[in-house]
């Protein structure tokens, strides 16, 4: 089976297509995938400290502070 001068031109532009996601996407170093795991990790840093202040009292201690002022 020979693929037609058509056939040919479909496979390109699908390849240009996929190298364009590629690119967009990123391999793990550029791209979104890249930004998805940094704001992951960004996220993670933030809910380990919440969880620490609010186990070691900084949070809770705060709010009970703040009511204790406002006549609470």
């Amino acid at each position: 089976m020979e693929l037609s001068q058509k056939d040919i031109d479909a496979l390109w532009e699908t390849h240009d297509e996929v190298i364009a996601i590629k690119n967009t996407l990123g391999n793990g170093n550029r791209g979104l995938c890249h930004d998805v795991k940094e704001n992951t990790r960004r996220i993670s840093r933030i809910e380990i400290l919440l969880a620490f202040a609010a186990g070691g009292g900084g949070i809770t201690g705060g709010i009970i502070g703040i009511q204790r002022l406002l006549g609470g």
